[in-house]
């Protein structure tokens, strides 16, 4: 996937990582495995990710 790769088309590990703890994350949340994370197309990630991110924050305001 080039999302992953920088400029001179190796790797970007730094991104890998930031990328795995989300997924992680948004797991944990859900309280799924992360292999069903993984396998989810991106948009469906993000709005994953967004909804964990409102729930959680309407949770802590009250």
């Amino acid at each position: 996937m080039a999302f992953f790769y920088d400029e001179t088309g190796e790797p970007d590990e730094q991104l890998i990582e930031k990328m795995e703890r989300r997924v992680y994350d948004l797991a944990f949340f859900w309280h799924l495995d992360p292999v069903v994370i993984m396998r989810k197309p991106l948009g469906e990630f993000f709005a994953m990710e967004s909804h964990a991110v409102r729930i959680a924050e309407a949770r802590n305001r009250g």
